[in-house]
């Protein structure tokens, strides 16, 4: 697939201890059409919506890894 057609989207739900849907988010992926990029932008925006602690659950170690390296590390 010719990957300038490719359109990528991310999603998020945020729920409470009681399993209740609080707040949900989406949105598009920004520059590179990937599913890496998109999966690291639904958790930058979780990051700055929210605020005490909280416990994410991603199927993606990469996401976290790229997390950590904080705003100015190389995200590849």
């Amino acid at each position: 697939m010719d990957p300038r057609l490719r359109r990528i989207g991310w999603g998020l739900v945020v729920i409470d201890e009681q399993d209740h849907s609080i707040a949900w988010a989406s949105g598009g992926c920004l520059g590179e059409q990937t599913v890496p990029r998109a999966e690291l932008q639904a958790f930058v925006w979780l990051a700055a919506h929210t605020h005490g602690d909280i416990i994410v659950a991603i199927d993606a170690k990469y996401v976290i890894r790229d997390f950590a390296k904080g705003p100015r590390g190389r995200h590849d």
